[in-house]
């Protein structure tokens, strides 16, 4: 039968399964500080394991926030984008509807002028609306409404110039 060692002292043997002859006090102090490290080392092997475990959740964990956070990211510009382009397209045709409203008043104050005079239509000679491109848009503001002087990267608190 195999037994294990508990406690020892100069009295007394303690001893799962058997009893112990008494030893001397040196050499049950030093079993009992054995015992006491062995288990202490035992208990920080499992601690250790846990904060290791611990940290590879937190870093799997963080590694999966800043992905979705960069993926969001993108998305948000690609959303920004979109927006300024259909803004843009909005801004040129609200622009040629003006400027064919424009032309067109144009056109019937100059048949009135010629219905008064006795001549035809300037209809027929007036040329066709120009083709209106998308006017680009405006340059971003930075701040109280000032823009960047230059793309330079400024340290933190510096002026604008």
């Amino acid at each position: 039968m195999v037994a294990k060692a508990v406690a020892c002292g100069r009295f007394f043997g303690l001893l799962i399964g058997e009893p112990v002859e008494p030893m001397p006090e040196s050499d049950a102090a030093l079993m009992i500080q054995s015992i006491f490290r062995r288990d202490r080392a035992k208990k920080d092997v499992l601690e250790k394991r846990k904060y290791d475990e611990a940290a590879m959740v937190i870093g799997r964990k963080g590694t999966a926030y800043l992905a979705k956070r960069a993926l969001d990211g993108a998305n948000s510009q690609r959303q920004a984008k979109a927006q300024m382009e259909a803004a843009t397209r909005v801004q040129a045709l609200q622009r040629r509807r003006m400027v064919q409203r424009d032309m067109r008043r144009t056109c019937a104050e100059g048949e009135a002028m010629n219905a008064s005079r006795g001549r035809s239509s300037l209809r027929a000679e007036a040329a066709p609306p120009p083709a209106m491109k998308p006017k680009p848009p405006a340059p971003k503001r930075v701040g109280g409404g000032f823009t960047r002087s230059s793309t330079k990267a400024r340290p933190h608190g510096s002026r604008l110039t």
